[in-house]
């Protein structure tokens, strides 16, 4: 019986094609609705998008932050969402630590302006989805 990994791909014009549009990848949908207002900005200049990322990531920190742990009433689905976003919530802060060098460095490079901008349009997405989320469970 052969198993998954051992399969050899088949050969021929339909398997670069589907290889090639494999290649391409797409952006999560909250980060793509989120860069939509400076999305040429981003295009043009790549490191605004860390300094959005960074938006998001310090907002989420200081969100964790200000929440009082979760009590032993929540549910099990609670908590494991609780625990699931605390982890992505560090994900994120581990990832704009790692860029924190990058920014620096171009940051003498940068418009201080287009940069505000960037970090100011982000935040204000992101409190548009928190909102959204709490009217939600309301």
């Amino acid at each position: 019986m052969r198993g998954c990994l051992e399969t050899k791909p088949e050969r021929g014009r339909n398997q670069a094609k589907r290889h090639n549009s494999e290649d391409r990848v797409t952006a999560p949908q909250w980060l793509q609705f989120a860069l939509q207002p400076f999305y040429s900005l981003v295009e043009d200049d790549p490191v605004y998008l860390l300094v959005a990322l960074s938006a998001r990531s310090i907002l989420n920190s200081y969100v964790f932050e200000s929440l009082p742990l979760p009590g032993p009433m929540l549910s099990s689905e609670s908590k494991s969402l609780y625990q699931r976003w605390r982890e992505e919530t560090e994900q994120e802060l581990l990832i704009e630590h790692r860029f924190k060098d990058v920014i620096e460095k171009l940051q003498n490079h940068m418009d201080v302006y287009k940069s505000i901008n960037v970090f100011r349009i982000h935040l204000l997405n992101q409190k548009g989805l928190h909102k959204y989320v709490e009217c939600e469970k309301e």
